[in-house]
């Protein structure tokens, strides 16, 4: 693997923990709707959009009633202080060491712009170079696909030396889209069995493997 000039990063699931937050705003929005209480958020259902995650646990819920959901949903997740969302260990020392070492950082994210950046402040994340979320453009929400194509291209990333890091099979397939170095986080909240059919170039089982890996990764193209 070619050492990384840059490192492109998944949020939920590869740099925070954030399923206690969301599985409890989750239950708060339900019932502020007045609805029955839900079954307890699967740690493999986060990461997709809201849009994407309100039916599957709402099922049979009509538009209006997935609206409200959401909208309450959204009130409280963006109101948070994010106390119940928490760094992996070694993130904010990983990002220090790859800014100490050159590598530029950046955050791809299928989560929405204002929590995502209230989050990276809440945690003293950084410094990242740009963060690019589902809505961070006015439109149609993008695809991880999309997120990492906009950042290769307005930020001058050469593929051949960016990685992304993320815990999900799009994340990966994002990556091989665009001729990115795929690494798995293993650790995160995608099972296995859906990671390793997407031929990552590594699997890392914690942040402190992943600086292992750059550290140890070749200066040649290869």
């Amino acid at each position: 693997m070619r050492r990384p000039d840059a490192v492109v990063f998944d949020l939920d699931g590869t740099l925070v923990d954030s399923h206690p937050e969301i599985s409890a705003t989750l239950q708060r929005a339900v019932l502020d709707c007045g609805l029955p209480p839900i079954e307890p958020l699967s740690r493999a259902l986060i990461g997709p959009p809201l849009d994407a995650l309100l039916p599957a646990l709402l099922p049979g819920a009509d538009h209006a009633t997935l609206a409200r959901v959401r909208a309450a949903f959204v009130r409280r997740y963006d109101a948070s202080d994010y106390a119940l969302t928490a760094p992996y260990p070694g993130a904010r020392e990983l990002l220090s060491s790859l800014a100490s070492m050159g590598v530029r950082a950046f955050v791809a994210t299928a989560k929405r712009d204002v929590p995502t950046r209230r989050i990276v402040a809440a945690l003293g994340f950084g410094p990242f170079e740009a963060i690019a979320c589902v809505d961070t453009l006015p439109g149609a929400p993008r695809t991880k696909s999309e997120l990492l194509r906009d950042l290769v291209r307005d930020h001058g990333l050469d593929p051949r030396s960016t990685w992304m890091v993320g815990d999900t099979a799009s994340d990966l397939r994002a990556a091989h889209d665009h001729g990115l170095t795929a690494v798995a986080a293993g650790y995160g909240y995608g099972a296995p069995e859906t990671l390793s059919p997407e031929r990552p170039h590594a699997t890392i089982t914690s942040l402190a493997g992943l600086l292992e890996l750059v550290t140890s990764s070749t200066e040649d193209v290869g």
